[in-house]
């Protein structure tokens, strides 16, 4: 028989797996590894979870439930500190973060660390005592908010004031907070908005690009308003609209700071793109209802679940928190009591005795999902890995291992463009177009549209070519490397008159990020020109 002992150990176990995975990638040897890996890990780990719950729940060991939800915050807690070490030990250099920021953890930018940080700060309200919450909270508060600002992270910064206000301001109402403990949190709100201002004045280019995401954004809600562009809209389209909107646009520097772009920056923005104005009306019902919920609560727990809600949606208004595993945990781990205290009183204790199977197929299922997945990830890697050292070699290693990896990885855009550019150096052009058009089906790309280009110069469909050069350009004004495409074209055609156009284009647009290959290019083009003098 299990002791209650082995059941608070098993529970708070399965749990401190669960947001070791979501917090830290486990798994390096896959592309996006900071991403994906932490995806596949939760993924697994919740499935492994729920085999065992349920395996416990058939032979009449129910687990601890209640650990398990009080075991929650303390977790959440410790992921957090743990955040913030490595970020110290990164900013030491005594860490690599394989990325070019200074510190982001184990993420693949500010962002997540922010994310991460913001939606796990209000959990110390549950795990603090009464008499030195306040210190134990304005101190965490000073840690996090000195670590955002360090990695300049405007809306974590953002998201952690508007919690702090939240908290402040309940504590006034409620007449909790002493004098003394107001003035602290007053003094340590003013200098987070200090902090804030710095950094948008510091990052105010930052703040430019996003307005022409935005502004693309709005002319294409104002295309379909009520359903939008339908499941995976943005990704699929976006790239084209800016593309179109760029082109009215003559201020050079608006243009510079316009790249690739695969996220509109605000969770909103996304849903309201793909969904219309339907969509987002349901997003904001269901904020209403998680507000009316929370208010309706009393004491510490009202404070903690504002405060939660306030980060969820601060952070998706200016942010992607729902790229990160994290965030879904912390939804399901607000959700999942709730509903089972809903469902308790409605399903049927038939429905309650098969539930466990239910868990436990769906579970088995989900691992038979992510081993193959895992693998394919893996190939693919080695793939891209190889391609960036020498394309003979990952030519040879497409084909060994093309059947298993399609299977998984056939409707991922960025394999399908991989693929791609692995038939392009075989000389398989035709191949290439198919897997290229059907990767810029899926997500519009200024790579694709650079690879559909070489793919047709190459097939000797120069005019086909020219488009996708220029619509690259168009996409991302700030880069060089269609315009040389471009010149080398008109070069190859005999086309004196275009080509030295398109050079002098190219000598004259300043350099967003100076490189070997922009330096390369720049010199070829100058050298040739000088020919035509």
């Amino acid at each position: 028989m299990i002791s209650c002992f082995s059941k608070k150990t098993i529970s708070s176990f399965l749990l401190s797996t669960v947001f070791l995975t979501a917090s830290f990638s486990l798994i390096h040897n896959i592309p996006e590894w900071q991403i994906n890996g932490k995806w596949i890990g939760t993924i697994a780990t919740v499935a492994i979870n729920g085999i065992v719950l349920s395996i416990l729940c058939l032979f009449k060991r129910k687990p601890q439930y209640s650990t398990m939800i009080w075991v929650c915050p303390f977790c959440l807690v410790a992921v957090n500190l743990a955040v913030i070490v490595y970020c110290l030990l990164q900013f030491s250099r005594l860490v690599n973060n394989y990325t070019l920021f200074r510190a982001v953890a184990d993420f693949d930018n500010p962002a997540g660390v922010a994310a991460l940080i913001c939606v796990t700060f209000p959990f110390i309200l549950i795990i603090s005592e009464n008499k030195v919450r306040p210190l134990i909270v304005a101190a965490l508060f000073v840690i996090d908010t000195s670590l955002l600002f360090a990695i300049q992270s405007r809306v974590g910064m953002t998201t952690m004031t508007a919690s702090a206000i939240i908290l402040m301001s309940l504590q006034c109402k409620e007449k909790r907070i002493k004098p003394g403990v107001l003035v602290l949190f007053l003094l340590l709100i003013v200098t987070a908005m200090g902090g804030i201002l710095f950094l948008f004045h510091h990052k105010i280019a930052s703040t430019n690009g996003r307005m022409v995401i935005y502004n693309t954004c709005m002319r294409m809600v104002a295309e379909h308003p009520l359903i939008g562009f339908g499941f995976g809209g943005f990704r699929r389209e976006y790239m084209n609209w800016q593309a179109e909107y760029l082109k009215t646009i003559d201020d050079i520097d608006i243009l510079m700071l316009s790249d690739n772009v695969t996220h509109p920056l605000s969770e909103y923005l996304l849903v309201v793109v793909n969904y219309g104005l339907t969509g987002l009306s349901v997003i904001i019902g269901t904020i209403c209802f998680a507000i009316v919920h929370a208010c309706r609560q009393k004491g510490r727990h009202k404070a903690f679940l504002l405060m939660e809600i306030c980060s969820l949606c601060t952070l998706s208004l200016f942010s992607y928190p729902f790229r990160y595993p994290m965030t879904t945990v912390v939804m399901a781990y607000l959700i999942i009591p709730w509903l089972f205290h809903f469902l308790k009183k409605s399903i049927s204790l038939f429905y309650r005795k098969i539930a466990p199977l239910i868990v436990m197929v769906i579970s088995i299922g989900a691992i038979m999902f992510i081993l193959p997945l895992y693998k394919a990830n893996v190939q693919w890697k080695s793939i891209t890995d190889r391609l960036n050292d020498d394309a003979r070699s990952a030519i040879v290693l497409m084909y060994d291992v093309l059947p298993s990896t399609d299977k998984m990885l056939s409707n991922n855009p960025r394999y399908l463009y991989t693929k791609a550019v692995v038939n392009y150096y075989a000389d398989d052009c035709c191949q290439a177009l198919i897997d290229a058009e059907k990767s810029s089906s899926k997500l519009s790309s200024y790579d694709t549209e650079l690879l559909l280009g070489s793919i047709y110069q190459k097939m000797g469909l120069d005019l086909a070519a020219e488009s996708h050069y220029k619509e690259a350009s168009y996409m991302c004004p700030s880069r060089i490397t269609p315009l040389y495409k471009l010149f080398r074209l008109y070069e190859a055609l005999g086309d004196t008159t275009d080509m030295v156009k398109t050079g002098h284009e190219l000598l004259n647009k300043p350099v967003k990020k100076a490189s070997h290959d922009t330096r390369a290019m720049r010199l070829d083009v100058r050298r040739k020109l000088f020919n035509y003098l």
